[in-house]
């Protein structure tokens, strides 16, 4: 498989992912509130709607703050990877051998 990066792809990519990652934090705050719509009714259907929608939007934003967690841990060390990489390119070595250490594993 052929894998090509340009020397500084990670660090412009960590650049984006912060603010990226800030907006996508922002926009899930303003939206939790309005994910499930409060009961209209006292009627089954009503209440299953309410109940459908929470389950719905709970798994929706565990699985995206787990997402937002993730890229606020990678962010940092994606220059260093970037240096790691740049290192075993030019010795031409096929693996990155400082990743581990690099993203703090």
């Amino acid at each position: 498989m052929y894998f090509n990066l340009t020397e500084g792809a990670l660090p412009a990519i960590a650049s984006r992912w912060g603010i990226e990652t800030a907006d996508l934090a922002a926009t899930m705050e303003a939206s939790v509130a309005s994910s499930v719509p409060p009961p209209p009714g006292c009627d089954d259907v009503s209440r299953k709607i309410t109940e459908r929608f929470f389950v719905f939007s709970t798994g929706f934003y565990d699985k995206t703050v787990q997402g937002v967690g993730h890229r606020i841990h990678a962010q940092p060390h994606l220059p260093a990877v970037d240096a790691c990489y740049r290192a075993a390119d030019a010795t031409g070595s096929g693996e990155i051998s400082a990743r581990s250490a690099a993203l703090g594993e």
